[in-house]
């Protein structure tokens, strides 16, 4: 099965509880110390906690510094968060890159594209009502990406990255990886 590490198909149930959101022909992902990369994306099996953070934190001027975790395709949220992550001692990509869960620890905040992969399997993944959940794509020195859920879906949107928001991790895995 796909939880054991076998073939996986999205909406299946991957190793780490979460469901398969995503299915590469080639491997996605990979991020020196973030992720090994793989060809599933599995996203967490729920939210991270209730807790909200900014979305970086323990930097000079951590909501006005432009630190290029500019990737917003399916397959970038792994070197955002790795960039990210260098600069930042704090915050959202920070918990996401320091996540131990369901057994693993390679996961990141996911890209905009891979945050909206994420809306557009909501019922799948149990993602329901009024949040915004934090993107690992950076938009200006002020303004990183998220997803906004609104009457029942959720563009992607840009917010202050000073605005404490929740976090729902990704992580990217290949058969025989569980």
């Amino acid at each position: 099965t796909c939880a054991t590490g076998g073939t996986c198909a999205v909406g299946d149930t991957g190793p780490a509880g979460g469901k398969i959101i995503y299915v590469s022909a080639t491997t996605i992902d990979v991020a020196a110390g973030i992720s090994s990369g793989g060809i599933y994306l599995e996203a967490a099996p729920a939210p991270y906690s209730t807790t909200t953070y900014n979305w970086c934190e323990g930097i000079a001027n951590p909501y006005t510094t432009t630190l290029n975790a500019s990737g917003t395709a399916i397959g970038t949220g792994a070197n955002n968060t790795r960039i990210i992550t260098a600069s930042c001692t704090g915050g959202a990509a920070y918990v996401a890159a320091n996540l131990s869960l369901g057994g693993y620890s390679d996961w990141f905040l996911p890209s905009n594209e891979e945050l909206l992969l994420m809306s557009n399997l909501r019922a799948t993944i149990g993602l329901v009502g009024t949040a915004l959940y934090w993107s690992s794509s950076e938009s200006s020195n002020w303004v990183a990406g998220s997803l906004v859920m609104v009457n029942g879906g959720g563009p992607i949107g840009g917010q202050n990255k000073g605005q404490a928001t929740p976090l729902w991790p990704i992580r990217a895995f290949s058969p025989g990886a569980a």
